[in-house]
């Protein structure tokens, strides 16, 4: 090829492709049962996977038959069904998706798919954007998760139904490092890390994170890592080691809050929130000046249980200045489906689109918004791109299933639906 066809290719496949992604040349996504994925929003059926961390090594992983699949579809344009979520977003919701971030951030690695062999395999094994799960250790048993990826919610199950079914959580503790030997088998790829995700479980509860995160500062390695949270942000100490004194020495890094709404709507969708501790954790990062190189911004997954009201959390913490008014990032809940606000009945959506369409004005009167361009702009397409999701698909079949789900963790959480969420008292008339 011409250096010309090259930048051809390169601005096409990053830029223009509706399947291209660099995920699968510089990134794995491992669970705390040890399945491996593409990414964290790939389809998790069967044949979806690269395979698993207890039965094959990471270099088996990588060159995976899915993992070859997805190199030489992206090469030739093709979709993948392990993409699948990606593909629907953006078609539904023009979503700045997953694939779409790591074309923009990782660009500078698309030299790697040149050395890609005819039949997908590629050798340099690295993880250049490290997102392993290490275990399901969480302090909060949110509406929208299970035992897979949380410990706070094995009991409830076993309540519930006597046990866990083994596809959801083989015990109620997992963790990656159960495998013999297996930190040993990563520990050589930590080096080639430069941006790290940590999500949960709760990454700030999880020892591995503490362990990799003191073995980057103790190497050096640390000035060259980007690290990224998702967070219940509830707990900051472990084991008498404050998440501040470790930020401290990094690069850069960004928090992203997982909270949905606030006060006591926020403790029910997410139990085990203390809403007056997530704000004065908030205020402690603020009023410490070495922190002034770490980022923060909300990141709330989006279902029928807040899509009305988030606008009003939005609102009250921008005017408190807990954030600036753009540094949210809006995530479409799509599974459980009976959760999604595709499930709202058409009068409740027109309400949402009313308050949605208030709220940006809101936000088009600020200055601190209009000035901010880039985020601003992202978040006002974000929001446009959750109504048209909202708004294309009806999925009321789903309500029975969304009461039912509702009334059978209220019983063991010795909680109530009606009383925290009044406004879907609408959605009564569904219940079978």
């Amino acid at each position: 090829m011409t250096q010309d066809t090259k930048s051809l290719s390169n601005q096409y496949q990053l830029h223009d492709s509706k399947t291209f992604c660099m995920a699968p040349w510089i990134h794995m996504h491992v669970w705390p049962n040890g399945r491996a994925f593409p990414c964290c929003l790939a389809e998790h059926n069967e044949g979806n996977d690269y395979g698993n961390t207890n039965t094959h090594t990471l270099e088996q992983l990588w060159n995976s038959d899915l993992a070859k699949t997805l190199r030489t579809n992206m090469l030739n344009d093709k979709p993948t069904s392990a993409c699948t979520r990606c593909y629907e977003l953006e078609s539904d919701s023009n979503t700045y998706t997953l694939r779409k971030n790591m074309n923009n951030r990782f660009a500078h690695h698309f030299w790697r798919t040149e050395h890609t062999k005819p039949d997908g395999q590629y050798d340099d094994i690295n993880l250049t954007y490290m997102d392993f799960r290490f275990s399901n250790l969480c302090n909060m048993s949110c509406r929208s998760c299970s035992p897979t990826f949380s410990t706070s919610w094995f009991d409830d199950f076993v309540k519930e139904f006597g046990s866990v079914p083994k596809d959801i959580a083989e015990q109620k503790f997992i963790q990656l490092k159960n495998k013999p030997g297996f930190l040993e088998e990563l520990r050589p790829y930590l080096d080639t890390v430069e941006e790290v995700y940590w999500a949960g479980g709760e990454p700030l509860v999880t020892d591995m994170h503490w362990e990799i995160m003191n073995h980057w500062i103790e190497t050096g390695h640390a000035q060259n890592v980007s690290v990224l949270y998702t967070t219940n942000f509830s707990q900051l100490t472990y084991k008498k080691q404050h998440v501040f004194d470790l930020w401290k020495q990094f690069k850069k890094v960004k928090v992203s809050a997982s909270l949905d709404a606030m006060g006591a709507h926020g403790e029910y969708i997410r139990k085990g929130t203390i809403w007056a501790d997530i704000e004065a954790n908030r205020q402690a990062m603020l009023d410490d000046p070495e922190l002034s190189h770490v980022e923060f911004d909300l990141c709330p997954t989006l279902s029928l249980m807040n899509v009305l009201h988030f606008p009003d959390f939005h609102e009250d913490w921008v005017n408190k200045g807990f954030i600036p008014p753009g540094e949210i990032r809006l995530n479409n809940l799509l599974d459980p489906k009976f959760l999604s606000m595709q499930a709202l009945p058409n009068d409740y959506k027109i309400q949402v689109t009313k308050r949605w369409e208030e709220h940006l004005e809101w936000l088009s009167t600020r200055e601190d918004f209009i000035t901010d361009h880039w985020p601003a702009s992202q978040y006002v397409d974000s929001a446009r791109g959750l109504l048209n999701f909202m708004n294309t698909t009806d999925r009321t079949s789903e309500l029975p299933s969304t009461i039912k789900e509702f009334e059978r963790w209220d019983k063991w959480r010795d909680e109530s639906w009606l009383e925290a969420l009044p406004e879907l008292s609408c959605i009564g008339e569904y219940r079978e």
